[in-house]
C-alpha cells in the first residue's frame, strides 16, 4: 500500500491539500500556501510516475492507473483554485 498523498499534518495546514474530492475551502486559501502545495503535489506526481515506470509495478489498473490518476487529479484541482 502506498503512503497517503497528503499526510494529515500537512493537509490540515494547507487547504489546497485538504479538499480531496470535495469542494475547496476558497476562503481559507492564502497566497503563501500556493507554491508549497503545488511543489508538494508535483513531487507526489513525480513519485507516482517513478513507481509506474518501475519494472516491478504490475501492469494493472489498481497498481498503475489509479495512483497516476489520483496524483494528477489532486494537482489539477489544486492548480485550478
Amino acid at each position: 500500500m502506498n503512503a497517503p498523498i497528503n499526510p494529515p499534518s500537512l493537509a490540515s495546514q494547507n487547504p489546497l491539500l485538504s479538499f480531496g474530492r470535495g469542494i475547496a475551502q476558497y476562503d481559507a486559501v492564502r497566497p503563501e500556501q500556493i507554491a508549497p502545495a503545488i511543489e508538494h503535489l508535483l513531487g507526489v506526481c513525480e513519485t507516482a510516475v517513478t513507481q509506474a515506470v518501475d519494472a516491478k509495478t504490475p501492469a494493472t489498473w489498481l497498481d498503475l492507473v489509479e495512483p497516476l490518476e489520483d496524483a494528477t487529479e489532486l494537482l489539477g484541482r489544486s492548480w485550478g483554485v
